[in-house]
Protein backbone atom coordinates (compact mmCIF):
# COMPACT_ATOMS: atom_id res chain seq x y z
CA UNK A 1 0.00 0.00 0.00
CA UNK A 2 1.53 3.30 -1.15
CA UNK A 3 2.76 6.20 1.64
CA UNK A 4 0.28 9.04 1.79
CA UNK A 5 2.03 12.06 0.55
CA UNK A 6 3.55 14.33 3.47
CA UNK A 7 1.70 17.81 3.88
CA UNK A 8 3.71 19.63 2.12
CA UNK A 9 3.97 17.67 -0.96
CA UNK A 10 -0.20 17.57 -1.03
CA UNK A 11 0.59 21.84 -0.60
CA UNK A 12 3.24 21.45 -3.86
CA UNK A 13 0.33 19.33 -5.52
CA UNK A 14 -2.54 21.46 -4.93
CA UNK A 15 -0.64 24.64 -5.98
CA UNK A 16 0.38 22.61 -9.35
CA UNK A 17 -3.22 21.65 -10.12
CA UNK A 18 -4.70 25.41 -9.25
CA UNK A 19 -2.32 27.06 -11.40
CA UNK A 20 -3.27 24.37 -14.03
CA UNK A 21 -6.59 24.57 -13.94
CA UNK A 22 -7.06 28.24 -13.98
CA UNK A 23 -4.32 28.43 -16.74
CA UNK A 24 -2.05 30.47 -15.06
CA UNK A 25 1.14 29.19 -16.16
CA UNK A 26 4.06 29.82 -14.09
CA UNK A 27 4.31 33.38 -14.37
CA UNK A 28 3.62 36.06 -11.40
CA UNK A 29 0.38 36.71 -10.24
CA UNK A 30 0.34 40.75 -9.99
CA UNK A 31 -2.75 41.08 -9.09
CA UNK A 32 -3.76 39.03 -5.93
CA UNK A 33 -7.56 40.03 -6.37
CA UNK A 34 -7.70 38.43 -9.52
CA UNK A 35 -6.36 35.35 -7.37
CA UNK A 36 -9.89 36.10 -5.04
CA UNK A 37 -11.82 36.01 -7.77
CA UNK A 38 -10.53 32.32 -8.77
CA UNK A 39 -12.18 30.75 -5.32
CA UNK A 40 -15.77 31.01 -4.75
CA UNK A 41 -15.81 32.76 -1.52
CA UNK A 42 -16.24 36.53 -0.14
CA UNK A 43 -12.93 38.02 0.78
CA UNK A 44 -13.10 41.13 2.46
CA UNK A 45 -9.84 43.32 3.65
CA UNK A 46 -10.31 44.73 7.64
CA UNK A 47 -8.60 45.66 10.84
CA UNK A 48 -8.30 42.27 12.64
CA UNK A 49 -7.03 41.81 16.38
CA UNK A 50 -3.22 42.00 17.10
CA UNK A 51 -1.79 38.37 16.75
CA UNK A 52 -4.72 37.46 13.72
CA UNK A 53 -3.77 37.67 10.08
CA UNK A 54 -7.11 36.13 8.92
CA UNK A 55 -10.48 34.47 9.57
CA UNK A 56 -12.20 32.31 7.34
CA UNK A 57 -16.00 31.16 7.86
CA UNK A 58 -18.54 29.30 6.37
CA UNK A 59 -22.30 30.02 6.70
CA UNK A 60 -24.19 26.91 7.88
CA UNK A 61 -26.96 27.34 6.48
CA UNK A 62 -26.08 28.21 2.76
CA UNK A 63 -22.33 27.14 2.71
CA UNK A 64 -21.30 30.60 1.83
CA UNK A 65 -17.27 31.13 2.73
CA UNK A 66 -16.28 34.62 3.70
CA UNK A 67 -12.39 35.15 4.49
CA UNK A 68 -11.51 38.18 6.39
CA UNK A 69 -7.55 39.27 5.97
CA UNK A 70 -6.16 41.58 8.41
CA UNK A 71 -4.91 45.05 6.62
CA UNK A 72 -1.58 45.10 7.20
CA UNK A 73 1.64 47.05 6.46
CA UNK A 74 3.55 44.58 4.91
CA UNK A 75 1.84 43.83 1.80
CA UNK A 76 3.52 40.68 0.57
CA UNK A 77 2.62 38.93 3.89
CA UNK A 78 -0.95 39.88 3.11
CA UNK A 79 -0.44 38.17 -0.66
CA UNK A 80 0.54 35.45 1.11
CA UNK A 81 -2.03 35.43 3.79
CA UNK A 82 -5.01 35.61 0.82
CA UNK A 83 -2.92 32.71 -1.34
CA UNK A 84 -2.66 30.62 2.67
CA UNK A 85 -6.60 31.03 2.94
CA UNK A 86 -6.93 29.49 -0.64
CA UNK A 87 -4.65 26.97 -0.25
CA UNK A 88 -7.27 25.82 3.12
CA UNK A 89 -10.46 26.10 1.30
CA UNK A 90 -9.14 24.02 -1.84
CA UNK A 91 -8.30 21.28 0.38
CA UNK A 92 -11.59 21.32 2.15
CA UNK A 93 -9.74 22.33 5.63
CA UNK A 94 -12.84 24.85 6.28
CA UNK A 95 -16.19 22.87 8.30
CA UNK A 96 -19.51 22.47 7.32
CA UNK A 97 -20.84 23.57 10.41
CA UNK A 98 -20.15 27.43 10.30
CA UNK A 99 -17.13 26.74 12.60
CA UNK A 100 -14.46 29.96 12.13
CA UNK A 101 -11.06 28.28 11.14
CA UNK A 102 -8.31 29.64 13.51
CA UNK A 103 -5.08 28.60 12.07
CA UNK A 104 -3.27 25.96 14.66
CA UNK A 105 0.43 26.26 13.62
CA UNK A 106 1.27 23.08 14.61
CA UNK A 107 -1.15 21.81 12.59
CA UNK A 108 -0.27 19.55 9.04
CA UNK A 109 -3.21 21.49 7.85
CA UNK A 110 -0.96 24.20 8.29
CA UNK A 111 2.04 23.23 6.75
CA UNK A 112 -0.05 22.03 4.04
CA UNK A 113 -1.57 25.54 3.48
CA UNK A 114 1.71 27.09 3.95
CA UNK A 115 3.21 25.17 0.91
CA UNK A 116 0.52 26.16 -1.69
CA UNK A 117 0.51 29.82 -0.83
CA UNK A 118 4.68 29.49 -1.64
CA UNK A 119 4.23 27.38 -4.90
CA UNK A 120 0.92 29.60 -6.20
CA UNK A 121 2.82 33.06 -5.82
CA UNK A 122 6.26 31.97 -6.95
CA UNK A 123 6.63 28.65 -8.62
CA UNK A 124 9.61 26.53 -8.50
CA UNK A 125 9.41 26.18 -11.92
CA UNK A 126 9.60 30.15 -13.16
CA UNK A 127 12.88 29.79 -11.24
CA UNK A 128 14.95 26.91 -12.90
CA UNK A 129 16.15 29.14 -15.91
CA UNK A 130 17.65 31.75 -13.94
CA UNK A 131 21.42 32.37 -13.44
CA UNK A 132 23.09 30.51 -10.84
CA UNK A 133 25.62 32.91 -11.45
CA UNK A 134 24.13 36.40 -10.37
CA UNK A 135 25.08 37.63 -7.31
CA UNK A 136 22.56 36.17 -4.61
CA UNK A 137 21.51 39.45 -3.19
CA UNK A 138 20.37 40.64 -6.66
CA UNK A 139 18.73 37.20 -7.50
CA UNK A 140 16.75 37.19 -4.03
CA UNK A 141 15.49 41.17 -4.96
CA UNK A 142 14.41 40.02 -8.83
CA UNK A 143 12.32 37.14 -7.19
CA UNK A 144 10.96 39.10 -4.25
CA UNK A 145 10.01 42.14 -6.64
CA UNK A 146 9.14 39.85 -9.27
CA UNK A 147 6.35 37.59 -7.50
CA UNK A 148 5.80 40.04 -4.47
CA UNK A 149 6.49 37.32 -1.93
CA UNK A 150 8.93 37.87 1.17
CA UNK A 151 12.38 36.97 1.03
CA UNK A 152 12.08 34.34 3.20
CA UNK A 153 9.70 32.50 0.81
CA UNK A 154 11.48 33.36 -2.55
CA UNK A 155 14.85 32.31 -0.38
CA UNK A 156 12.88 28.92 0.06
CA UNK A 157 11.59 28.60 -3.44
CA UNK A 158 15.13 29.23 -5.03
CA UNK A 159 16.24 26.59 -3.07
CA UNK A 160 13.70 24.08 -3.88
CA UNK A 161 14.30 24.98 -7.46
CA UNK A 162 18.16 24.18 -7.00
CA UNK A 163 19.39 27.80 -8.10
CA UNK A 164 20.89 28.20 -4.58
CA UNK A 165 22.40 25.98 -1.86
CA UNK A 166 20.90 24.93 1.80
CA UNK A 167 23.69 27.49 3.34
CA UNK A 168 22.83 30.38 1.13
CA UNK A 169 18.88 29.45 1.52
CA UNK A 170 19.53 30.49 5.45
CA UNK A 171 21.25 33.40 5.06
CA UNK A 172 19.47 34.94 2.22
CA UNK A 173 15.92 34.22 4.32
CA UNK A 174 17.29 37.04 7.04
CA UNK A 175 17.13 39.84 4.20
CA UNK A 176 14.18 42.54 4.79
CA UNK A 177 12.00 43.62 1.84
CA UNK A 178 12.34 46.80 2.95
CA UNK A 179 16.57 46.46 2.60
CA UNK A 180 15.98 44.94 -0.79
CA UNK A 181 13.96 47.28 -2.39
CA UNK A 182 15.96 50.15 -0.65
CA UNK A 183 19.21 48.92 -2.34
CA UNK A 184 17.74 47.45 -5.64
CA UNK A 185 15.95 51.00 -6.37
CA UNK A 186 12.08 49.55 -6.47
CA UNK A 187 11.49 51.20 -3.10
CA UNK A 188 8.82 53.36 -4.45
CA UNK A 189 6.88 50.31 -5.80
CA UNK A 190 6.98 48.85 -2.36
CA UNK A 191 5.68 51.93 -0.33
CA UNK A 192 2.66 52.44 -2.67
CA UNK A 193 1.53 48.21 -1.97
CA UNK A 194 1.97 49.13 1.46
CA UNK A 195 -0.40 52.08 1.14
CA UNK A 196 -2.55 49.75 -0.44
CA UNK A 197 -2.59 46.88 1.65
CA UNK A 198 -2.99 49.20 4.71
CA UNK A 199 -6.43 49.98 3.51
CA UNK A 200 -9.58 47.77 4.71
CA UNK A 201 -11.77 46.49 1.55
CA UNK A 202 -14.88 45.36 1.05
CA UNK A 203 -15.75 42.31 -0.88
CA UNK A 204 -15.39 42.64 -4.64
CA UNK A 205 -17.52 40.09 -5.48
CA UNK A 206 -20.41 41.26 -2.87
CA UNK A 207 -20.61 45.16 -4.30
CA UNK A 208 -20.68 43.94 -7.13
CA UNK A 209 -24.08 41.91 -7.25
CA UNK A 210 -25.09 44.95 -4.84
CA UNK A 211 -24.96 47.15 -7.45
CA UNK A 212 -26.70 44.63 -10.00
CA UNK A 213 -29.29 44.33 -7.17
CA UNK A 214 -29.89 47.97 -7.27
CA UNK A 215 -29.83 48.80 -10.64
CA UNK A 216 -32.81 45.88 -11.04
CA UNK A 217 -34.46 47.69 -8.11
CA UNK A 218 -34.03 44.78 -5.92
CA UNK A 219 -32.39 46.59 -3.11
CA UNK A 220 -32.77 50.16 -1.98
CA UNK A 221 -29.14 52.67 -2.11
CA UNK A 222 -28.64 52.43 1.57
CA UNK A 223 -28.23 48.50 1.60
CA UNK A 224 -25.23 48.91 -1.49
CA UNK A 225 -23.50 51.37 0.95
CA UNK A 226 -23.49 49.51 3.56
CA UNK A 227 -22.21 46.29 1.08
CA UNK A 228 -19.31 48.69 0.03
CA UNK A 229 -18.64 50.19 3.48
CA UNK A 230 -19.22 53.43 2.16
CA UNK A 231 -21.54 56.66 2.60
CA UNK A 232 -24.93 56.92 0.63
CA UNK A 233 -23.05 60.24 -1.05
CA UNK A 234 -20.35 58.65 -2.70
CA UNK A 235 -22.68 55.68 -4.14
CA UNK A 236 -24.51 58.50 -5.71
CA UNK A 237 -21.06 59.92 -6.85
CA UNK A 238 -19.91 56.58 -8.78
CA UNK A 239 -23.54 55.82 -9.67
CA UNK A 240 -24.62 59.25 -10.49
CA UNK A 241 -28.39 58.87 -9.90
CA UNK A 242 -30.56 60.46 -7.29
CA UNK A 243 -31.75 57.61 -5.20
CA UNK A 244 -34.22 55.77 -6.94
CA UNK A 245 -36.77 53.93 -4.80
CA UNK A 246 -36.87 49.91 -4.39
CA UNK A 247 -38.88 47.29 -4.03
CA UNK A 248 -38.20 47.56 -0.09
CA UNK A 249 -38.01 51.11 1.64
CA UNK A 250 -35.85 49.74 4.40
CA UNK A 251 -33.15 52.05 6.02
CA UNK A 252 -32.19 50.89 9.14
CA UNK A 253 -29.44 48.62 9.71
CA UNK A 254 -31.00 45.70 10.54
CA UNK A 255 -33.54 46.08 7.68
CA UNK A 256 -30.66 47.12 4.85
CA UNK A 257 -28.32 43.38 6.15
CA UNK A 258 -32.32 41.99 5.43
CA UNK A 259 -32.29 43.49 2.35
CA UNK A 260 -29.14 42.30 1.29
CA UNK A 261 -29.86 38.83 2.72
CA UNK A 262 -33.31 38.09 0.99
CA UNK A 263 -31.49 39.48 -2.43
CA UNK A 264 -28.46 36.41 -2.12
CA UNK A 265 -30.21 34.01 -0.85
CA UNK A 266 -31.89 33.58 -4.20
CA UNK A 267 -28.40 32.93 -5.56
Amino acid sequence: MPKSKSPSQQGIDLASRFREEHLLGTGPIDDINGLMKLVDADFIILELPSGLDALTLRDPSSGALTVGIGTSSNPYRQRFTVAHEIGHIMAGDITEDGAALRCDSTHPSETRANTFARCVLCPTEALHALSQTSPQEELLSDVVQSFQVSPIVAAIQLCAAGVISEEAKEELKNYSTKRLASQFGWKANYDHAARISKLPRASERLVADAYKAYDQGLVALPSVAFAEQVNIEEVLDSTGDEQRPSNNEHTGSDDIEADLADFFSDE
